[in-house]
């Protein structure tokens, strides 16, 4: 259409209709609000009607506005700041009835690992995140021969283990938790302790297994494995040999004395002497991290010293040396991870020298007594000497042999033990 100047109701209608095309039919055509005013002006002088005049004057007015402030624009309301390029941009697209509407493509879900490989993969980045999941070494069955865990496999990761068996699938573990695992299952009188690795969780940057007999992690503050299990105050934390057991005068006068024993032990064994295949040392399972000791500050430890010991050399003044420099550090070590707790170092329990049948045995039991001694007063624990009390509380036939009492004798012991230690804790 022209916007050429003809009579004056036609002009009028000429310019309605553009304005009408251009803002609300969305016609792509060009519309020179400006000249059409222009022109509508050269029409003036020729309009006699006054209605006409200003219904041409309102046209004008309405024309002019359009064009200079962009009120509205061929694709809808533009915002504050904006241009009709934009405001476009921003507008519903059109599309003809015969179009059907395009759908953008759903993404393709990641596949379900079906592999242990996969599995395993996929538990390494949950749990040690994309840097900690890089595999430092390939997967291993490393315990072919074992009852329990002859189909797991495992794989080193640069953030931890991988555990893998078909009963639980896989499982992550803290590095130095796995190798505390294998080791224990080294020694025949641990290897079931803890079972097969069943799940695992992560709370404030701490990862915790969950094996079928207990849940470990890493303390990180002492470098060494823990059992979840927290121990109160009316626990003892127990370490010793063949004289400690749950029914032994140890065990009993534990709980006479009012304490869950809570214990680690094993015949023939002590702070240096361990028992390959069997039985870790005190050292070796409280350093070397072969023991998970519970969480917690238990209301008492009690450190049985062994006259095991005093028989690593043949040399009475080395193995007094040896032995101390281990207990101490054993010591130490307990007061690091239970600051809390009192720690009471039991002697070794003996036969007076002089009525002993075998004096040797006596004299030796005798030093490693001493030895402990000295290990309580250089370190400030509490020390219970029962020197002499085998032959000061039992009778003649009470014993099984030079060292161990028989069955029905321990009660004539739990009951002196349980005297001292109250005195010693301050609650007689």
């Amino acid at each position: 259409m022209s916007c050429a100047p003809v009579c004056a109701p036609s002009l009028i209608l000429v310019t309605a209709v553009h304005i009408f095309c251009y803002f609300h039919l969305n016609i792509p055509q060009k519309l020179s609000t400006w000249g059409c005013a222009y022109r509508i002006l050269l029409c003036m002088p020729s309009i006699k009607s006054p209605i006409a005049k200003v219904s041409l004057t309102g046209t004008i007015l309405a024309v002019v506005a359009a064009g200079s402030f962009g009120v509205y624009s061929a694709g809808g309301f533009i915002a504050p700041g904006g241009t009709a390029a934009t405001a476009a941009a921003g507008a519903e697209p059109t599309q003809s009835a015969q179009e059907s509407p395009s759908e953008s493509p759903s993404p393709e879900p990641t596949p379900e690992p079906t592999t242990p490989a996969q599995k395993m993969e996929r538990t390494a980045k949950n749990a040690f995140g994309k840097e900690g999941a890089q595999a430092t070494g390939e997967i291993q069955a490393p315990f072919p021969t074992s009852a329990d865990a002859a189909d797991m496999l495992v794989q080193q990761f640069k953030g931890g283990v991988v555990m893998y068996t078909p009963k639980y699938g896989p499982v992550a573990v803290e590095s130095g938790v796995y190798e505390h695992w294998w080791k224990q299952r080294g020694y025949s009188d641990f290897a079931g302790w803890e079972g097969l690795p069943v799940s695992w969780r992560s709370k404030k940057g701490v990862l915790y297994t969950k094996f079928e007999k207990a849940e470990l992690y890493w303390d990180k503050a002492n470098g060494l494995p823990r059992n979840t299990n927290v121990l109160g105050a009316k626990d003892a934390l127990v370490i010793g040999d063949s004289q400690v057991t749950a029914t032994s005068w140890v065990g009993l006068g534990l709980k006479q004395a009012g304490f869950a024993p809570y214990l680690f032990r094993c015949g023939g064994i002590g702070f240096v002497t361990a028992r390959e295949g069997v039985c870790p040392s005190y050292y070796q399972g409280v350093m070397g991290g072969r023991w998970a000791l519970p969480s917690g500050n238990p209301g008492v430890i009690y450190l049985d010293a062994s006259g095991n010991d005093i028989y690593i050399h043949e040399d009475e003044t080395k193995a007094r040396e040896h032995v101390n420099a281990h207990q101490t550090q054993v010591i130490e070590q307990l007061r690091r991870m239970y600051p809390s707790s009192k720690i009471v170092f039991g002697g070794v329990v003996s036969m007076d020298e002089a009525s002993a049948p075998d004096k040797q045995v006596a004299h030796k039991r005798h030093v490693a007594n001493e030895v402990a001694r000295q290990g309580a007063r250089e370190t400030g624990v509490l020390f219970m000497d029962t020197s002499g009390w085998q032959s000061l509380y039992l009778a003649e036939g009470d014993m099984a042999d030079g060292v161990h009492l028989k069955e029905k004798a321990h009660h004539k012991l739990a009951g002196p033990f349980a005297t001292r230690l109250r005195e010693l804790l301050g609650t007689a």
